[in-house]
């Protein structure tokens, strides 16, 4: 069974996990996290407070600069976010969210290409368009 949780419990696991993060913006029953100038994310909760989706937006080059060493911290700190969110908002394991992230093709060393995957009672999504990666994960409605 999923664990429910509200944004502030979410808020507070990416925290534990080393993640800075924060809200920065938010509506009835949405809103947008921040985890750095790159890396944002917006949420969607349904009628009782509890998050049914999260999409991460995140430019796919460091912005603050262009060199080797920057760009590598940039895409292990990425990676984490992505990691922890799936651990996070699914209640899986680091095994399983590495799983997800190996059945997108992420790690596949080409060109990313738009994909969906199916898992437990969640689908995430991964595509890049115009430099922004875009990373959803949400409740799959078809076990309904």
């Amino acid at each position: 069974m999923v664990k429910a949780l509200d944004i502030n419990n979410i808020i507070e696991l990416y925290n534990e996990n080393n993640i800075e993060s924060y809200i920065s913006q938010q509506d009835n029953n949405a809103g947008v996290i921040t985890f750095n100038k790159d890396v944002h994310a917006s949420y969607l909760l349904d009628s009782s407070g509890l998050i049914i989706g999260l999409n991460i937006f995140a430019n796919a080059i460091n912005s603050k600069s262009k060199e080797v060493a920057t760009q590598l911290y940039y895409t292990c700190s990425l990676l984490e976010i992505l990691m922890s969110s799936i651990e996070i908002i699914s209640n899986v394991t680091k095994e399983d969210a590495n799983s997800i992230l190996n059945q997108l093709d992420i790690f596949g060393g080409n060109k990313l290409k738009p994909k969906a995957v199916r898992f437990n009672d969640f689908v995430y999504k991964i595509e890049a368009t115009n430099g922004i990666i875009i990373f959803s994960i949400y409740e799959d409605v078809q076990k309904f």
